[in-house]
């Protein structure tokens, strides 16, 4: 189980038993300990930024598709993680299509193909 404190910081719970210690002066017992293992915080992917992540940016080049979505519990492999600000003001390059795929983010623009 994961617990964010005031600082951004998660600390993961988990439960590891050890029949024996490290030295003669830590002897552990059988019984389950709770261990407190700190996780380092998610920041955002954008150079001189230090904002917590809020967002991932994700992309399909064969379809010239990008993607935003919320930040997912785990890591992924091949995105960018991104904070509130950044994910707002990500624009794709010409010829890409930019899919917000979070819930309740109003489109900044939108696009009409009338000919």
């Amino acid at each position: 189980m994961t617990q964010p404190n005031r600082h951004g910081a998660s600390f993961l719970t988990m439960s590891v038993g050890a029949t024996s210690g490290y030295s003669n002066n830590h002897q552990y017992t059988q019984q389950q300990r709770r261990v407190l293992v700190k996780v380092a915080p998610r920041l955002c992917c954008r150079p001189t930024c230090s904002l917590l992540a809020s967002a991932v940016l994700s992309y399909d080049y064969s379809a010239r598709l990008i993607w935003v979505d919320n930040l997912p519990a785990k890591e992924q492999f091949s995105t960018y993680e991104l904070c509130e600000k950044h994910a707002k003001v990500t624009r794709p390059p010409q010829g890409w299509t930019l899919a917000d795929r979070r819930p309740d983010q109003q489109p900044l623009f939108t696009v009409s193909l009338s000919r």
